[in-house]
Order: C-alpha cells, then structure tokens, then sequence
C-alpha cells in the first residue's frame, strides 16, 4: 500500500494539496506438477520416470501486454523441474502429494514476496513387479508306513531365501467324502500328515514388491491333495492239523501264536517295517478257543480268535485296518475202544446158564 499526495500547480486557478493511498495486490501464480498417468506410475522392479516439468499459470496473464509478461516470467525466476519428495521409499501403495518441486511452496512464497504460489502437488503410484517365475505343487497320496506324508512346492524361474522369494502353504481338512473346508492362513514351512487321513494344501511364493505367485498341481489344481490310507493287516488265528481240533472228551491243546500278515511288506525299507512292527506290537498274537469248557461236544466250531483284550487293542489301532480270521475247531469222536474201561466198569457180572 503507498501513500500519493497531489500539490496544485502555482498557475492561480487552484491551490492546497490533496492525499490518497493505492494498494498493489500479491498476483496469483498456479504451478501444477501433476504428472501424465504415463509418468505417475512404475512398477517395484524400475526406476523412476524422467518427470515433465511443471507448469506455471501466471493470473490474468492473457490481460498482459506481451512486455509486462515477460518480466513477470523473468521475476518468477523459478525451478520447475519436479521431483519425488520419497525417493526413497519404493513400498507398493499410491505415495500422496509426493510429486513437487525442489522448494516447498511456503518457502516459494517467502521468496518471491510479490506473487501467492499455490503449488498443486502430484501423486505417484508403485505396482508390484510382475513375474513369468511358476510354482509347483505336490504332496504324498500313499498308504501308511509310519512316515509322515508331505507336501512340496518347487519354483522356477526365480530365487528363494534371502532377498528372494518366501513359500507360504495354507490347508484345509478333508471329510470322508471328499469334500474340501475352508483353507486357513498362509504361513511359511511345508505341512506333513502322520497318520491316517487327507489335507488340502495351497501354496504360494511371495516376495516383497513383487506379484503373488499361486501354486499349480501338475494337472493345473490350484490344491494338492496330501492322503493316507490305513495299511491292512491280516491276523490269522487258524492252526495247523494237529492243533485245529482235539478227541472227544481230550483236553485242548496248546495252540500256536496266529500269524500276522502286513499288505505291502515286501516293498519296504527295513525301518519302515521295524516301525510297522513295533506299533503292531501292541495287538497279542496268543490264541484262544471261545467256549471252551461249554462248547464240547463233537463238530465244528469257529472259535479260535484272540483274547478279547487283543481284539480292543486292535481297534485302537487307527493307522491300520486290521482284519482277524477266526480258525475252526473240530471234535472228533471218541473211539469205543477208548472207553472200554468204563463199559467194562458198569457192565454186570458173568453168571452161568439158570
């Protein structure tokens, strides 16, 4: 704001001096760095773009003379080259007002007192990083062996551990018919499966400021079906001929251990069987005669099974589907000759012809 005062000129036809004030406003300036879509954006894996420089807007310029705007341009003396105020920062997210110039627009305005600079600031936007890497995944469908069933998942086309990509699994249970629950969280370390049973797993490679990759059976499944079905063991309580029956009125013999047969023995290793062994160990191979003392008389009986402690053992068995044969039990009669001594025992005495 200035002060003008205006003196009449000593010519006789006035006199005396006048006072007034006129003030000078502040001229609006825009400047937008705001950047085409082309240049507001980059994937994690690339630099930063070369920034268009921003643009200046002088107010009412096109009310200028050609002179006047000129100097104006020439007083707004200004670096318009736009810069990202992060730089430094390549997280994957759309970074706020992040594109500007080298001056903060306060300190533009405290330089050039006779403008007001509002600075339009742009955003800039970072994408995860694509890839053509793949993951595979497998797991075990087997029968048991008492080893764990596992899973796996294989990448190519890129690298894990430090700095690389991470392999994440999720699983969901399984019911008896088949049908798949709801996966749980991702979470890093391949799952194994013990006992008899199926588990659905996922998988997936993830790695900071890169695109997820899932995971693909070889059959193109997004899940892998990790199974385990029960081993069959037969037991065989049946005896050889000199002990599957016993002479009417003769005590029972003593019967042979029942014969333990696991499917699929001879293909494995010699731990697995060991430990196939030691588990099975738990079931009592002893045999015995049901309804011995009642069941005496002659024929056939299917009574030869396992103690009825065995036969508990055997259900708690889970891992395992145990089938037990029952042998027969054959009475044969006695022979006459045999009881003589008890005929000739209750038999009358001899007497002569009366």
């Amino acid at each position: 704001t200035a002060k003008v005062t205006a003196t009449a000129a000593e010519n006789g036809n006035f006199t005396g001096s006048i006072e007034g004030t006129f003030a000078i406003a502040k001229r609006d300036v825009a400047i937008d760095a705001t950047q085409p879509a082309h240049l507001a954006t980059k994937s994690f894996d690339q630099n930063d773009p070369d920034f268009e420089a921003a643009l200046l807007f002088i107010s009412g310029n096109d009310q200028l003379s050609g002179e006047a705007q000129t100097a104006l341009r020439n007083e707004l003396a200004i670096d318009l080259t736009v810069v990202r105020s992060d730089a430094n920062n390549n997280e994957v997210r759309t970074h706020k007002g992040v594109l500007g110039l080298g001056q903060t627009q306060e300190a533009l305005n405290a330089e050039f007192t006779n403008f007001n600079i509002a600075v339009t600031l742009g955003d800039f936007t970072i994408t995860e990083a694509s890839t053509e890497a793949t993951l595979t995944l497998g797991a075990d469908v087997k029968v048991y062996d008492g080893a764990a069933a596992a899973s796996w998942a294989t990448l190519s086309g890129a690298a894990t551990g430090q700095g690389g990509y991470r392999i994440q699994y999720a699983t969901a249970a399984v019911d008896e018919q088949g049908n798949v629950g709801s996966f749980g969280s991702f979470a890093e370390g391949a799952p194994t499966l013990t006992g008899v049973g199926a588990v659905a797993v996922k998988a997936q490679a993830v790695r900071d400021g890169y695109e997820t990759i899932a995971a693909t059976t070889a059959d193109g499944q997004d899940y892998a079906l990790m199974q385990v079905t029960p081993r069959t063991v037969t037991i065989d309580a049946s005896q050889p001929d000199a002990k599957n029956g016993k002479v009417y009125g003769s005590a029972d013999p003593t019967f042979d251990n029942a014969t333990r047969t696991i499917d699929g023995q001879a293909g494995l290793p010699v731990d697995r069987l060991n430990q196939l062994t030691q588990e099975l160990g738990a079931v009592s191979l002893a045999v015995v005669r049901t309804g011995a003392g009642v069941d005496e008389n002659v024929g056939t009986y299917g009574s030869l099974t396992l103690t009825d402690e065995a036969q508990a053992a055997m259900k708690g068995l889970t891992n395992f589907d145990m089938q037990l044969r029952r042998g027969n039990f054959t009475i044969r009669p006695a022979g006459l000759e045999a009881n003589l001594g008890i005929v000739q025992a209750g038999a009358p005495a001899d007497v002569v012809y009366n």
